[in-house]
C-alpha cells in the first residue's frame, strides 16, 4: 500500500484517484499521521449498483420465483422503499382483506362495525 501526503494529494488528486479506482489502495497521511485510508469501492457481486432500476428488476425477479410466481408488474421501481412495501401488501391475496377494510374505513361504511369510523 503506497503512503501520499495531503500536498502530494492535492497536487496531484486526480492521478490519485484514478490508481484507486484500478484497484490500489493508498494511505494518505496528514502532519505524520495517517488520517484517511483511500480504498476503491467494492463492486457488487452481480455487477448492479445497489438501488438502480436494474437492482429492482433482479429484486422482483428474485422475488417472483421465491414466491411461486407472484406479479410485480404493478411495482413502480421509482418509488421509495416503504411505497413499494404497501404496494406489495395491497396486492398480495393474504392481506387484500386487510387493504379492503381500509378502503371501506376511509369511506366511512358502517357495514364493519355497525358504526360509522371517522375519515
Amino acid at each position: 500500500m503506497d503512503t501520499v501526503t495531503a500536498k502530494e494529494f492535492r497536487d496531484n488528486m486526480e492521478k490519485i484517484i484514478k490508481r484507486v479506482e484500478r484497484g490500489e489502495p493508498i494511505r494518505l497521511t496528514y502532519r505524520s499521521r495517517t488520517t484517511i485510508m483511500l480504498r476503491p469501492e467494492p463492486k457488487p457481486h452481480n455487477g448492479v449498483d445497489p438501488g438502480s432500476p436494474e437492482a429492482m428488476r433482479q429484486f422482483f425477479v428474485a422475488g417472483r420465483a421465491m414466491f411461486g410466481g407472484a406479479d410485480f408488474s404493478h411495482i413502480n421501481a421509482a418509488k421509495s422503499a416503504k411505497e413499494i412495501y404497501h404496494d406489495l401488501l395491497d396486492h398480495h391475496p393474504k392481506y387484500a382483506k386487510y387493504a379492503r377494510c381500509a378502503a371501506k374505513i376511509e369511506k366511512g361504511d358502517e357495514s364493519l362495525s355497525g358504526r360509522k369510523h371517522p375519515a
